[in-house]
């Protein structure tokens, strides 16, 4: 990567309200410690091994930063087929996606910054199914029920911007 890019990225990572302009259309990468999703809501059953399979997973997102607040719901629709998938998941508004692996939550979210270039966040959280955690897993004959009983914060580890 070229040195002018990284530059760029992280002088507008540093300095949040001033306008991203990389110098070409090469999309820039680097951590963003000030930008939290939020996820509430969460519920999820895994059910696929019953004679009658049935999984499903919502909750709802939210990113309450002021310049690009948005919440939508996010969605898998009761189906046979697991909950954890190798690919991104769209959620009602279409610049959030997501995907559920057996240990780890991934939201991405893209906006447009106030210079007209593209940002896309994303945050990974390990999913802490533990009770005193705000977590819980429930086994039953119908699968296992998940659920956080408390408001979840994921810090974006990847800001990626373009031109």
């Amino acid at each position: 990567m070229h040195p002018t890019l990284l530059l760029a990225a992280l002088f507008a990572i540093t300095t949040w309200g001033l306008p991203v302009v990389p110098p070409t259309a090469e999309s820039v990468t680097a951590a963003s410690p000030t930008l939290t999703f939020h996820v509430s809501d969460f519920i999820a059953l895994d059910n696929t091994a019953s004679p009658h399979p049935l999984s499903y997973l919502s909750f709802l997102f939210s990113d309450r930063h002021p310049d690009h607040s948005l919440s939508t719901t996010c969605t898998l629709a009761p189906s046979s087929d697991k909950i954890y998938k190798p690919l991104f998941s769209t959620c009602a508004n279409a610049a959030v996606s997501f995907r559920v692996s057996e240990g780890e939550v991934e939201i991405r979210r893209g906006w447009k910054s106030g210079s007209g270039g593209y940002m896309t966040g994303t945050a990974r959280q390990g999913t802490y199914w533990k009770e005193g955690e705000g977590g819980n897993a429930t086994k039953t004959d119908g699968g296992k029920f998940y659920s956080r009983t408390v408001e979840w914060e994921l810090p974006v580890t990847s800001l990626s911007a373009k031109a």
